[in-house]
């Protein structure tokens, strides 16, 4: 169970690492509006989340 929420960790922090840093860039060069700054500040938490969440779900525990 350790291990599972170690993993869920890990796998968040760095997809939210990519998906922030990925959507910065985007956001300085091509401009946005207030809607695709709201959806962009919601995909930043939501798709780590979620990304987290499958990893720790379907990691095959192998101990």
């Amino acid at each position: 169970m350790v291990r599972r929420a170690l993993l869920f960790s890990v796998t968040s922090s760095a997809s939210y690492l990519l998906i922030a840093t990925v959507f910065a860039i985007f956001c300085m060069a091509a401009g946005h509006n207030t809607m695709e700054m709201i959806y962009g500040g919601a995909a930043t938490i939501v798709l780590p989340l979620v990304t987290g969440i499958e990893v720790a779900w379907l990691w095959n525990d192998r101990s």
